[in-house]
């Protein structure tokens, strides 16, 4: 399980237009914040209208903040970055209300013109939808503010096939996907459809569209009273117009990743050779890996067991450790060979995978003996005792064979594991001769987790 635990709290903000009466006067200079007040980030997320620039935005707050006498380590930098539509809005909805039901709102039946649903930072896009499932888009005429985009700011577009490369795509049976010249948003759009009844024209759909911005930024070791920057952003002396800044949205997000999920490992299977490699656990944490090599398949079912059901998951390190190979020691793979436990520690340059090379003897007649090959894997950690400090290194205690999730090879269901099975993909091909570097990647099954530990 990764968790990210971000000390930020996550603002909601909208920059539009109202009056309200004055609490403050710009003209009154600012004063530093008060010594030792406390200091975090704040993540605001940001509605902007009147096609506000980033420029306009990040001048807007440093405005405000130093009105309001509030501070932060990147006020001379501040750098709004564009967002969705789409983000914007979640983000407002869960701020707003986090107990929302977490099942997905039923679909809402489109109006009766195309409109625009979001705007993406990555790739900017348009969605049109449909007024009825079955009409088609024949043509979409858009306007940009910027009069240099096609002719005279005007391009019109044809509907391709998703995957193909036009601009203008078949997203869904109700939605058509344009990717927006420049990122910016259109000032208007006129769309053609076909009824999908009759086969005729349907009157020419035009619709202006807002210039509403979304943007986020990172105000570093913020330091201020955020109901002042509230009362500010209402000031007539210090904005014409009322900046709605809701600070009682204040709320606190930490994000976490329980998938677990591992990475394929693979082989490089040459002449006289092989270098098996393991994934590293998705936090990095592992100190090892250890490969029970050579099996058959067979063997490996009946090892598997053996070692999940005979053998508790807090014995496993010193069970393995009776028949091991160390690292340090040659591994080899020839007709003779027996199944025993090859330490993994070496981890390649990226460190997602632990890697290590097997010398083959005997080719032909180790491919016969052993027409395929299996492993099981188990990952070890050294649990960590007492930090280090002061330079001296931190001290680890007995190592711990490391569950990890599984689907099950009966069934679709991720179960919890110590020992994982593993096939050795294309052993029996013609090994490859060119010193190749890539892994194949083989498909596992997974012993369940014994009960009785």
């Amino acid at each position: 399980m990764n968790w990210r635990m971000p000390v930020r709290a996550l603002l909601v903000v909208t920059l539009s237009a109202a009056c309200l009466p004055a609490r403050r006067s710009a003209a009154d200079p600012p004063t530093d914040p008060a010594p030792g007040a406390k200091k975090s980030s704040l993540v605001l997320v940001l509605k902007s209208g009147s096609r506000m620039s980033e420029d306009e935005v990040a001048a807007a707050l440093k405005k405000a903040m130093k009105v309001s006498e509030c501070s932060c380590a990147n006020l001379d930098a501040l750098k709004p970055v564009k967002i969705g539509q789409n983000e914007y809005e979640t983000i407002k909805r869960f701020v707003d209300d986090p107990n929302l039901p977490t099942a997905p709102a039923a679909r809402a039946k489109p109006n009766s013109r195309a409109h625009l649903v979001t705007i993406t930072s990555s790739k900017p896009v348009l969605i049109i939808t449909k007024e009825n499932e079955k009409d088609s888009l024949t043509e979409l005429k858009v306007q940009y503010p910027n009069r240099k985009v096609g002719k005279d700011g005007e391009i019109v577009y044809k509907p391709e096939a998703i995957g193909s490369n036009g601009k203008l795509v078949i997203l869904t049976s109700w939605d058509y996907q344009l990717e927006l010249e420049g990122g910016e948003t259109p000032l208007q759009y006129e769309a053609k459809f076909i009824d999908g009844t009759t086969n005729k024209d349907k009157p020419v759909v035009k619709e202006k569209l807002p210039g509403t911005g979304y943007f986020m930024l990172t105000l570093q070791d913020f330091q201020g009273d955020l109901k002042n920057m509230e009362e500010v952003f209402k000031d007539p002396t210090v904005f014409p117009f009322e900046y709605r800044f809701t600070p009682t949205t204040l709320r606190t997000f930490a994000l976490a990743d329980f998938s677990e999920e591992l990475l394929e490992g693979g082989a490089i299977i040459k002449e006289d050779q092989i270098i098996l490699f393991v994934p590293q656990l998705p936090r990095g944490n592992a100190a090892r890996a250890w490969v029970r090599f050579p099996l058959s398949e067979e063997e490996a079912k009946k090892e598997m067991a053996r070692f999940s059901n005979d053998v508790r998951p807090s014995e496993l390190p010193t069970e393995i450790r009776k028949e091991a190979t160390m690292a340090t020691d040659p591994a080899v793979l020839d007709p003779a060979s027996k199944a025993r436990w090859l330490e993994f520690s070496e981890l390649t340059a990226a460190k997602t995978f632990f890697k290590r090379d097997i010398a083959i003897k005997e080719a032909p007649s180790t491919r016969k003996a052993f027409p395929h090959l299996y492993y099981l894997v188990v990952w070890e950690f050294l649990p960590v005792v007492k930090k280090g400090t002061g330079g001296n290194p931190p001290q680890y205690g007995d190592p711990e064979a490391v569950p990890v999730r599984q689907t099950a090879p009966d069934s679709n269901e991720p179960v919890k594991v110590y020992v994982v099975m593993k096939k050795v993909e294309k052993w029996s091909a013609e090994p490859d001769k060119s010193g190749g570097s890539t892994p194949s990647t083989p498909g596992g099954t997974g012993a369940t987790v014994p009960k009785k530990d």
